[in-house]
């Protein structure tokens, strides 16, 4: 159902590719099966037919092929992902960036490493059972949310190993009974923007903004409480899906924030924009010299403000480095 091209070689022999395996647009309906010639005709057209075929009790399967493009080897034409970002998109011989590594026998294979392609060819059906209520699917949802990596990585990096922090409600980490547990519908998750592991094509490190994701798929509301930050910064609101308006007020760890049924809320973590200035200023004039610091050495430290209490009753997260397994300190 793909909009789809035929390869050069079978046009020039006044041939068609009848099998439809040679993908032009993965998300766009092919305008061949539809009456109209506008896109929006032709997507409207393919959910007429879809919510038709659901009327009268038939499934729709789509058979579709996530491994290869159209644009073929080096020799092909440049008509979508080659023109986006060929280095990102498809998997290039090592010592000749200009040559692919044509797995499929299409000329081209894509790149199933890259977080951008995992985010084109991610699995929907386990995010659908999810907020559908099924059971046990908290873990596999994790999984699927952070890259299927028992799929596409051959070293089978659990969750948390590319999710900074995995949290049940009460902001405690999640044990392997919970991540299974057949009642447990909810997951928050804090995707940290410090600890991307790649860089950019000019060798530079990547960092983005610190997310946090509270997902509900009970019918009932749930209260999470917010995972602790440093000094200064603070939860912003971005999104509620059960709210019009996102809050404006700025929370903190280990407030509580009510998550409605079948909902999910989004937050950024932020620093007021003064201070960011401030900062920014700060490093234009006097650049700190760089220290390492060991990870447990400063997990260790209380966060201000935080009561004391004795060391077993204190758990501390320490975000795992690219490739190593978590750390839990108590």
């Amino acid at each position: 159902m793909h909009e789809r091209v035929t390869e050069r070689t079978l046009v020039e022999r006044g041939l068609t590719n009848y099998w439809d395996y040679n993908t032009l647009g993965f998300l766009a309906p092919d305008v061949r099966y539809a009456s109209g010639t506008a896109a929006n005709d032709v997507v409207r057209e393919f959910k007429m037919m879809v919510r038709a075929l659901h009327s009268v009790g038939i499934e729709v399967i789509l058979d579709v092929v996530y491994n290869h493009t159209a644009e073929g080897n080096h020799l092909g034409p440049t008509l979508s992902l080659r023109g986006i970002d060929n280095f990102t998109y498809y998997r290039l011989v090592p010592d000749q960036k200009r040559y692919y590594m044509d797995y499929t026998g299409c000329g081209n294979t894509l790149n199933m490493q890259s977080q951008r392609v995992l985010q084109l060819i991610m699995h929907r059906d386990t995010v659908r059972r999810f907020w559908r209520g099924d059971g046990g699917q908290v873990s596999e949802f994790a999984t699927r949310l952070s890259g299927s990596s028992d799929l596409y990585e051959r070293s089978g990096r659990r969750p948390y190993a590319s999710i900074n922090f995995v949290t049940a409600p009460d902001g405690w980490e999640m044990t392997d009974e919970t991540w299974n547990a057949p009642s447990v519908g909810s997951l928050g998750v804090r995707l940290s923007g410090d600890a991307i592991d790649e860089v950019t094509e000019r060798g530079e490190r990547i960092t983005d903004d610190t997310l946090l994701l509270l997902l509900n798929a009970d019918a009932s509301p749930l209260e999470f409480t917010l995972p602790a930050h440093a000094e200064g910064q603070y939860w912003e609101e971005l999104t509620d899906t059960a709210e019009a308006v996102a809050t404006p007020e700025p929370m903190h760890g280990g407030d509580q924030y009510a998550v409605q049924g079948r909902s999910m809320a989004v937050f950024r973590l932020s620093v007021p924009k003064r201070r960011r200035r401030n900062d920014r200023s700060a490093e234009r004039e006097a650049p700190p010299a760089y220290k390492p610091v060991d990870a447990l050495e400063v997990a260790a430290q209380p966060m201000p403000g935080a009561s004391a209490a004795p060391a077993e009753e204190m758990p501390v997260a320490v975000s795992p480095q690219p490739h190593d397994e978590p750390i839990l300190a108590r």
